[in-house]
């Protein structure tokens, strides 16, 4: 029996039990022989003097003879999609309804993806026998079967999926712990973001767009409230999506005094609930956004959309507004920043973070500016500030000190 363990130490303490030492570990194990499933339950002691394990051992097999087993937990195959689904069901319940609902669509998309999808791969295999080398093995293959490697950020994608899916065979304790997963650096790419030269040539373009005959785009005419959107979006950070611009309604902008403000409540954004604060001249679009529909003091005026309002699919709002951001692109002759990189409705908030950087000299408090932006002074470094156009009061500031 010992070698059949790969143990030189075995030792025999009743009938059904016994404790051995594996040759590569430092700690005694305890063999219970299961009389109901005729098995035998292995655990470790986690002693290396036998004489401790021997104690632990008969106490271990003790309480499974008085349980009668019945607390034993079941060693049956169990394989990597039974708990792949598990998380994809997890992910449909928490995100239902069309807020976030890129996130299971996301996570479906890494799991079943054809050919190479972590269901492709380790869908049959024990997710008992999924080791970091199993792993390592994998990302080796997602790049075999391409001409060229994924990025490592689409990489850390699919290893962030796996890792959930081994947590929660973890958590009904199928597996004693979650593999190793060592995950792929990522440089700090910049964001793709307007200049303010660039920028005026947009809103030129977007003017022209709704004083010319009427331009449409996917079924929709450009108005001047999709040319305040663009506005709006410019002075007060929301992310162009479902969760955030898209979902905003007339409720949740205020406009307060003391000092003067408007307030922007972002209900469940991408890094959850937050209120914005924008500069002042935000007043003037978000009033422009609102002041020539019904009067918006009543409960059903508050209760519509700030922008396209038209269309109570919210996912189709965002939709059209690509459409319309593009369509101005085309028209003011842009496609990418100074940098190339292609331009999006999110370069957008990206110029506004920058701008306000750039209006106050590099003496607005980053900690702040990042907390109304809902995101991190560290990304604020990495990914905003990088490549960021300077003012006039910032040149100063780097060469003689002066603001």
């Amino acid at each position: 029996m010992a070698s059949s363990i790969q143990s030189s130490k075995f030792k025999t303490i009743r009938k059904g039990l016994a404790i051995y030492k594996p040759d590569r570990s430092p700690y005694w194990y305890a063999r219970v022989w299961n009389p109901y499933s005729k098995k035998y339950i292995v655990r470790s002691t986690e002693e290396t003097s036998r004489l401790e394990a021997k104690d632990i051992a008969e106490e271990f097999a003790d309480s499974l003879i008085a349980s009668k087993f019945k607390n034993v937990k079941s060693n049956a195959p169990a394989s990597f999609k039974t708990y792949a689904d598990k998380l994809l069901f997890q992910k449909q319940q928490l995100h239902k309804g069309q807020s976030q609902s890129y996130v299971y669509s996301d996570t479906n998309k890494i799991l079943y993806r054809k050919h190479d999808g972590l269901i492709a791969y380790f869908g049959n295999m024990n997710i008992r026998d999924i080791t970091a080398g199993s792993i390592r093995d994998y990302i080796t293959a997602l790049d075999a079967s391409r001409r060229n490697p994924l990025a490592n950020s689409t990489k850390n994608k699919q290893l962030n999926v796996l890792k959930q899916v081994l947590e929660l065979a973890f958590d009904d304790e199928v597996i004693p712990k979650v593999p190793r997963i060592k995950h792929f650096s990522i440089k700090s790419k910049p964001r793709p973001s307007f200049t303010r030269k660039t920028f005026k040539r947009f809103m030129d373009a977007a003017w022209v767009c709704i004083s010319d005959d009427y331009h449409k785009v996917r079924g929709h005419v450009i108005d001047w409230n999709d040319v305040h959107m663009f506005q709006f979006m410019a002075e007060s950070y929301v992310r162009p999506t479902v969760s955030e611009l898209f979902s905003l309604k007339q409720g949740d902008v205020r406009w307060l005094e003391n000092p003067d403000r408007l307030e922007v409540t972002i209900r469940k954004g991408k890094t959850g609930a937050r209120t914005i604060i924008v500069n002042p001249v935000g007043k003037v679009w978000w009033s422009a956004l609102v002041g020539a529909r019904t009067k918006f003091t009543t409960d059903e005026s508050l209760n519509s959309y700030l922008v396209m309002p038209a269309y109570q699919n919210r996912t189709t709002a965002r939709e059209k507004a690509g459409a319309v951001f593009n369509h101005i692109l085309k028209m003011a002759d842009l496609d990418c920043d100074q940098y190339g990189q292609k331009l999006t409705m999110y370069s957008i908030r990206h110029y506004a973070i920058q701008e306000r950087i750039r209006t106050s000299g590099g003496q607005v408090n980053i900690y702040w500016l990042s907390k109304n932006a809902g995101t991190s002074v560290q990304v604020l470094e990495d990914f905003y500030l990088k490549n960021m156009e300077l003012s006039k009061e910032q040149i100063k500031n780097i060469h003689y000190g002066l603001s």
